[in-house]
């Protein structure tokens, strides 16, 4: 396969390139300090645990993965602002053979209708145009 794996943690995390990727994994990249949402466009597929950064790259319909080891601790202190993990617009795996397994067979279908259609309605395209829409309604009602 010619597939390179593009890491990207968050900010807050202070690591070092060298001990995380090492030498001998050339296809393993680290951009630290890229934005996130400029890496979202090239990328094939989104593999993200509890972020909401998600939210972005759902609106490029492309295949989403959320890699969460550590669900049950996770949740019981920090919770989420979604149903976990059944309203997820994406594969859920626990565990790195089943994140494997999944990016190796991408083409089972998600149902992300459902979570769109709930949580993503208004982003159809037109935000900017029914912005100036309603600055001219407004104005308009201001002028009478």
């Amino acid at each position: 396969t010619n597939s390179v794996f593009l890491v990207k943690r968050h900010p807050l995390q202070i690591h070092n390139k060298i001990e995380f990727v090492p030498k001998n994994y050339e296809r393993i990249i680290d951009l630290g300090d890229v934005s996130y949402l400029s890496l979202m466009v090239g990328a094939d597929v989104f593999i993200t645990d509890y972020s909401s950064a998600f939210f972005y790259y759902f609106l490029l319909d492309k295949p989403i993965i959320f890699y969460c080891t550590d669900s049950e601790e996770y949740l019981s202190k920090n919770g989420i602002y979604l149903k976990f993990p059944e309203d997820l617009p994406g594969h859920y795996c626990t565990t790195f053979n089943k994140l494997l397994n999944t990016l190796k067979n991408l083409e089972k279908e998600v149902d992300y209708k459902k979570f769109k259609d709930k949580y993503m309605k208004s982003c159809d395209g037109h935000s900017t145009e029914k912005v100036v829409n309603l600055i001219r309604n407004k104005n308009n009602m201001l002028k009478k």
